[in-house]
C-alpha cells in the first residue's frame, strides 16, 4: 500500500468512526470499528447534545472538503471515470454542500431566542470559550455587562404577557442598535439581558454603558406612554474566568444597580439616571 492509499483509508476509517458516534446502533456494536479508532469514538460518544452538533457540522464540512480534493486530482479522476464513479462523488459532494447550509441554518436557529432573534444561553455558552482563548491570547479583551428590565414584572402583571413581549422586542432593538460586530448580544431568559462587549476595561466600557441605559424603553400601552429603564452591571473578563465566574460578578453588580434606580425612580426620577455599576475584576495572576 503507497502513501496515498493509506492516507485515504485513514482518512476514512477516521471519518466513519466520529460520524458513527451519531448513530445509536453502534452503541451496541452493531458495526465493527477499526481498533485503533475506539478511543476516538468513544471520546465522541461522551460528548453533550450541543457539541455532538458542532462536531457533525465539522464532519460534513471535512468529508466535502476531502471528497473535493480527491476530485481535484487528475489522476484520481481518471481512476474514477473508469470505474464510473466520478458522476456518482460529484453528486455526493454536491449534497454535503446542501447538507452544510442545512446543518448551519439549523444550528444557528437553536442558537437563537425565538421572540427577540439574539443570541440566547446555550449560544452564549457556545461563545464564552472562544472569548476565553481570545482574551487569553490578548487579541480581543472584553468585558460582560448583566442587563435587567426593572420593574418588568409589573408591566406583565398590569398589562399582561403580550404586552410584556412587545418590551422584550424593543429592548433587544435597543441591544442591536448599541453594539459592533465584534459584540455578543444575548437573552439570557425573561427579561434578563447580557452583553459581550469588546472593550479594554469596564471603565473604558462606562460611557458605552450609560449611554445605553440612560433613557427608558418606551411604548405607547392603551394611551399611555409607558417605559422601562434597564438595570446594569458589568465585569472583566479575565483568561481564568469560567462564564459562571462571570455572570455572578456582574449579576451582583446589576442587582446594585437596581437597587439604586427603584430608589431613584421612586424619588420622582430627579436628575440623570444612576450610573451602570461596575464590579473590577483582578486577575489571581497579577
Amino acid at each position: 500500500m503507497d502513501l496515498f492509499e493509506e492516507f485515504l483509508q485513514k482518512e476514512a476509517e477516521r471519518l466513519r468512526t466520529c460520524w458513527t458516534a451519531f448513530l445509536n446502533p453502534l452503541k451496541a456494536r452493531l458495526l465493527p470499528l477499526p481498533s485503533r479508532y475506539a478511543e476516538e469514538f468513544q471520546e465522541a460518544e461522551k460528548l453533550p447534545p450541543e457539541e455532538k452538533e458542532n462536531l457533525l457540522a465539522e464532519l460534513v464540512r471535512e468529508t466535502r472538503e476531502v471528497l473535493e480534493w480527491l476530485l481535484s486530482h487528475g489522476e484520481v479522476r481518471e481512476v474514477l471515470k473508469r470505474q464510473e464513479r466520478i458522476r456518482v462523488l460529484e453528486e455526493i459532494v454536491a449534497r454535503l454542500a446542501e447538507l452544510e447550509e442545512q446543518v448551519d441554518y439549523l444550528r444557528e436557529e437553536l442558537l437563537r431566542d425565538e421572540l427577540t432573534r439574539l443570541w440566547n444561553r446555550r449560544a452564549l455558552q457556545t461563545f464564552f470559550p472562544e472569548i476565553l482563548k481570545r482574551a487569553t491570547k490578548g487579541r480581543e479583551i472584553y468585558i460582560l455587562a448583566f442587563l435587567d428590565l426593572c420593574d418588568f414584572k409589573k408591566i406583565n402583571d398590569r398589562f399582561g404577557h403580550q404586552i410584556g413581549d412587545r418590551f422584550l422586542v424593543q429592548a433587544a432593538r435597543r441591544l442591536r442598535a448599541f453594539t459592533k460586530r465584534l459584540d455578543v448580544p444575548v437573552r439570557l431568559g425573561g427579561d434578563e439581558f447580557c452583553l459581550l462587549l469588546a472593550a479594554p476595561s469596564v471603565e473604558k466600557a462606562e460611557p458605552f454603558l450609560r449611554d445605553l441605559t440612560a433613557t427608558p424603553i418606551s411604548l405607547q400601552v392603551e394611551g399611555e406612554e409607558v417605559g422601562l429603564y434597564f438595570a446594569c452591571g458589568a465585569t472583566d473578563v479575565l483568561g481564568e474566568d469560567t462564564l459562571e465566574s462571570c455572570l455572578h460578578r456582574a449579576d451582583l453588580a446589576m442587582y446594585e444597580h437596581k437597587v439604586l434606580l427603584k430608589e431613584w425612580l421612586s424619588s420622582g426620577a430627579k436628575g440623570p439616571p444612576p450610573r451602570p455599576v461596575l464590579s473590577r475584576a483582578f486577575s489571581r495572576d497579577l
